[in-house]
């Protein structure tokens, strides 16, 4: 039997600063874990919510090819019916492909020659 999902109000801030596909991804993923949480997650080492939180990692692609991770913090709740999620970080991975091309670095004038002194002594 899946659990219901319930989420703090902070839970999703930042989910309508990503892409609609990556949403859609998210929203798959925590489909997942409502079916079960046991196998897909793992004790969570972040603070406040050790040594009963757990999280979960979800993958996830946008059109253009850029990589997102969202970290799902999240509790069972007390009654054992619902997963309570608390707050969801979504962070972009890498840069976009067109991105990975180097760019020259222009060094500034005063950077570009500098002499160490010399500190042996002449006495």
């Amino acid at each position: 039997m899946p659990f219901e999902l319930r989420y703090a109000t902070l839970a999703a801030t930042n989910l309508p600063q990503v892409r609609p596909e990556v949403v859609a991804a998210i929203d798959a993923g925590l489909s997942r874990l409502a079916d079960d949480p046991v196998a897909l997650s793992r004790p969570s080492v972040c603070p406040p919510f050790p040594p009963f939180g757990h999280q979960f990692d979800i993958p996830c692609k946008d059109n253009s090819g850029r990589r997102y991770n969202c970290v799902v913090f999240f509790l069972y709740s007390d009654c054992g019916k619902y997963l309570d999620i608390h707050r969801m970080q979504i962070q972009s991975i890498g840069a976009r492909p067109e991105q990975h091309r180097e760019q020259p670095v222009e060094i500034p004038a005063e950077y570009r020659e500098f002499t160490i002194p010399d500190n042996k002594s002449t006495t």
